[in-house]
């Protein structure tokens, strides 16, 4: 039994369950939903990619102890996953990236998460639809700049996480950058990207704007 596996001492779980949906002459020859719920997580620092691409799992993992893992980037991307994960404790998580990426079943509400050692949400629920929780109370004060995609700002998929990551990053640099000399470089990074951004979200709206009052009044 999976579950009686003693993982105690396991610090890298790096793509362990990882496309477990392999077909072969379009015929299932691996997957993976068996149980875990019991396995002791506490040393572990890392779970990128761990249910990435599994469509099978959606076991319950929400006693997991998480408090040590500093890298959840993909952890559930592209997957089906959408267990009850709100009581972790991801205090020590750093990356966050693309973490619910294409998972088209998520919908569990983590805006009690304690995000303060974040340095990257970048994309963390790019496509995935489901999602409906307000996340504006996450404080984030450590995220470092990021180079965006220009075709995913161009996309209108922008995200409401997206506008959460870069206005802290942006209210960051407002509240430190007169004190903080040394990354000074930083900061400016950081307010040229959020201006960058504003200006993209705002022209979504305009767009959307112009949209509406063409079909509100029957214009071309």
């Amino acid at each position: 039994m999976l579950n009686d596996i003693d993982v105690s001492d396991v610090t890298n779980m790096d793509h362990l369950f990882s496309h477990m949906n392999a077909r072969e002459n379009n015929k299932k020859i691996a997957s993976f939903c068996g149980d875990i719920s019991g396995w002791q997580t506490g040393n572990v620092k890392i779970f990128n990619c761990f249910l990435q691409s599994n469509k099978s799992f959606n076991g319950d993992i929400s006693r997991w102890d998480v408090h040590s893992c500093e890298d959840f980037s993909n952890m559930f991307e592209d997957s089906n996953f959408n267990g009850d994960i709100s009581k972790w404790n991801v205090e020590s998580g750093k990356d966050f990236s693309w973490m619910f990426k294409g998972n088209k079943k998520f919908n569990c509400d983590i805006s009690g998460w304690n995000m303060k050692n974040a340095t990257c949400v970048i994309c963390m629920f790019y496509e995935c639809p489901q999602y409906a929780h307000d996340l504006s109370n996450w404080i984030l004060p450590n995220l470092k700049p990021v180079v965006w995609n220009k075709e995913y700002m161009n996309s209108n998929k922008i995200t409401e996480l997206d506008k959460v990551n870069i206005k802290s990053r942006y209210d960051n640099f407002m509240n430190h950058k007169q004190n903080d000399h040394e990354n000074y470089e930083w900061y400016k990074k950081a307010e040229a990207e959020y201006e960058e951004l504003r200006d993209q979200l705002n022209d979504q709206k305009n767009k959307v704007r112009e949209k509406n009052r063409r079909r509100r009044y029957g214009t071309n």
